[in-house]
């Protein structure tokens, strides 16, 4: 028997028996073994399920097996340098092949169609007709386009009408894909995955699941002409970075550079490409996020986040800067393009561009109050708008400002007033604070322009120069009631003033210095002085403390008058109407040394801003030491008390 098996006619008689006419081949051994015959085939082509043509198989037929199960069973199969075809044009009048069992299959360099399986370890294989199933382990295959390989895939696989449907169980497998540096790997992974053979290759259809300590995935895959994948998937921001695609590097650096953080996130991603063409988006939902942009340190509640190839968009129902609530905020950045970020403050109307160093480039936004008609504050592109009244203010202030925390600390340029200029020789700076969007630390120079600069300012005010300096400073526009405060410094040369100038009635009670210094012009024949409708400083400086809740504290207010000069410190406050309360002292220094009677003062006449005064009785006990005296004037605008102190 054994010298029959040898033989050339033996070895194609067993062939026949075994494979009836369904395989072709160069050449072929066969010899005996233990339990059966071992048998070698170069340059084959076998028919059957599918249509298998390579280099060299080797095999091992035990014959008490076969009998036992009614088949041919294989204890061992190797395949080489393989390819595997369907035989669509079969003859359906074919008789039907012998059920083989293979029970170690072992194929290396196994082509399907464009897909290469380079090592196949299969166990259990059995074909029945014109199907075939089997158990693998360690599974590596090749694909064409952007799902390049698989890896250390274990389960179960069918074969039958030229589809190959595959039931994975793996410990871990491993997806390599065009678009990511690194390999997926898919630890737990589960799924089943379709492969179609049939004129090209296909992958109709594959969900796959892995879940491991970090996360929990779940892949679903489509291959034909498009190449489709799905992914969703939960963990924290390192998912993010693990899911981003090769192209997506302006993305990655951004949100590693801004250290972001994100606590129970859930995402959905989308990656097609067709003609070579990528498309990627995503969505993210995270349940609180902690995110820095330059030096400002945000937190995030129920943030959702869109990516796509090359854009990036932030949603967040509440956004925290420290502990202050800014509300709902949205994000935006097109890296292909300009790489700024756009940004909204919904409940704010508050929008803008800044880079990704995070410094602003425009900021938009109205901080008018409904309740304050008459003042407008805005934001336009790179400029603060001011409009109290008839004063208007507009600066650039993105030109020159440092960050710190929530505050801008900006350095005003390009100054324009229709009633002040600002002196850009000084360093004027205010702060600009983004939680209560207030203005404070404000220092700077200013000066009212003259009637020749504006035109349209009042008439009834002149003067040759007049200087404010504003020191720590601040202006509230957030909340309904307008605010604002801090020290003020004042100079000024030539003023010139009538009692209807001022509306504010602790401004008008400046009269009572001029009633001195109108006298003692009179004294001295100075009739040029004498006007009944004006009143003249030669030269003013002080500094004072005011605040709009109706307070004000004079340090020192010192005027000079061409016969003397006076000096004005106290309090006023505010009763009834603003600034209406005063508790001042007024000293005066004159320069007329002589005594002279009291009545001569009703030559001059009085400013009717000062009618309320007993001026008789001040000027009795006034003049008779009319070089210095010290008054102190106390009550209101109505009932005002003015009292000589010495």
């Amino acid at each position: 028997m054994c010298l029959f098996i040898s033989t050339d006619y033996g070895s194609k008689s067993i062939t026949k028996y075994l494979f009836e006419e369904s395989i072709q081949y160069e050449k072929i051994s066969i010899e005996p073994s233990l339990l059966g015959i071992q048998v070698d085939i170069r340059n084959f082509q076998y028919t059957g399920a599918a249509d298998f043509s390579g280099e060299e198989i080797n095999l091992e037929i035990n014959f008490l097996n076969s009998i036992i199960g009614n088949n041919i069973y294989v204890s061992s199969f190797s395949l080489f340098n393989a390819e595997v075809t369907l035989n669509e044009q079969r003859d359906n009048n074919q008789t039907d092949q012998p059920e083989v069992f293979i029970n170690e299959l072992l194929i290396i360099d196994l082509k399907v169609g464009d897909t290469i399986f380079k090592e196949i370890n299969l166990f259990n294989f059995l074909t029945n007709e014109d199907a075939f199933g089997f158990n693998f382990q360690n599974l590596n295959i090749d694909f064409p386009g952007n799902l390049r390989n698989m890896s250390g895939l274990n389960g179960v696989g069918y074969f039958y009408d030229g589809e190959l449907k595959v039931d994975l169980n793996s410990k871990k497998g491993v997806m390599y894909f065009n678009f990511y540096d690194a390999p997926q790997i898919l630890e737990n992974m589960e799924g089943l995955i379709y492969l179609d053979f049939k004129s090209k290759f296909k992958i109709p259809y594959a969900n796959i699941t892995s879940l491991s300590e970090d996360s929990d995935l779940r892949l679903t895959l489509k291959y034909d002409e498009k190449f489709q994948l799905n992914m969703a998937s939960s963990g924290d921001e390192e998912a993010i970075f693990k899911y981003l695609v090769k192209n997506q590097s302006s993305i990655k650096k951004f949100l590693k550079e801004s250290d972001f953080k994100a606590n129970e996130l859930d995402f959905l991603l989308s990656i097609s490409s067709f003609n070579d063409k990528l498309n990627f988006s995503s969505v993210l939902n995270s349940e609180s996020s902690l995110i820095n942009l330059g030096d400002a340190k945000f937190a995030v509640n129920n943030l959702k986040t869109y990516i796509d190839n090359s854009s990036i968009k932030l949603f967040g129902d509440d956004l925290y800067l420290s502990e202050y609530a800014l509300g709902n905020m949205y994000l935006s950045n097109n890296f292909t393009s300009d790489n700024i970020f756009n940004f909204l403050l919904d409940e704010r109307g508050i929008s803008g561009k800044f880079d990704n160093s995070g410094r602003f480039k425009s900021i938009f936004g109205d901080f008018s109050s409904p309740e304050n008609l008459n003042l407008k504050v805005s934001l336009n592109d790179q400029n603060l708008l001011l409009n109290y009244n008839n004063i208007f203010i507009e600066f650039n202030y993105l030109d020159s400002y440092t960050t710190q925390s929530s505050e801008l600390r900006i350095f005003p340029k390009n100054f324009k007033s229709n009633f002040l200029s600002l002196n850009e020789k000084f360093e004027n700076s205010f702060e600009f604070d983004l939680i209560n969007f207030s203005l404070k630390n404000i220092n700077a120079q200013l000066s009212i322009k003259n009637k020749e600069e504006n035109p349209l300012r009042n008439s009834n005010l002149s003067f040759s120069n007049l200087d404010l300096g504003l020191r720590d400073s601040f202006i509230n526009v957030q909340d309904s009631n307008f605010a604002f405060g801090g020290l003020v410094e004042i100079s000024g040369k030539d003023i010139s003033y009538t009692d209807t100038t001022f509306t504010i009635d602790a401004l008008r009670v400046l009269s009572l210095i001029d009633i001195r210094s109108r006298l003692l012009n009179i004294l001295n024949a100075d009739f040029e002085k004498l006007d009944q409708d004006n009143f003249f400083i030669n030269s003013m400086n002080g500094n004072f403390f005011i605040d709009s809740s109706g307070y004000a504290n004079i340090n020192e207010l010192i005027m000079d008058f061409d016969v003397g000069n006076a000096e004005l410190s106290g309090t006023i406050s505010s009763v009834e109407e603003s600034f209406d309360n005063f508790n001042l002292e007024m000293v005066f220094d004159s320069s007329l040394s002589e005594s002279i009677p009291w009545y001569v003062a009703i030559l001059g006449g009085f400013p009717a801003a000062a009618g309320a005064v007993v001026v008789t009785e001040v000027l009795e006990e006034g003049l008779s030491d009319i070089t210095r005296t010290k008054y102190s004037v106390s009550g209101d605008v109505d009932n005002l008390n003015v009292e000589v102190m010495q």
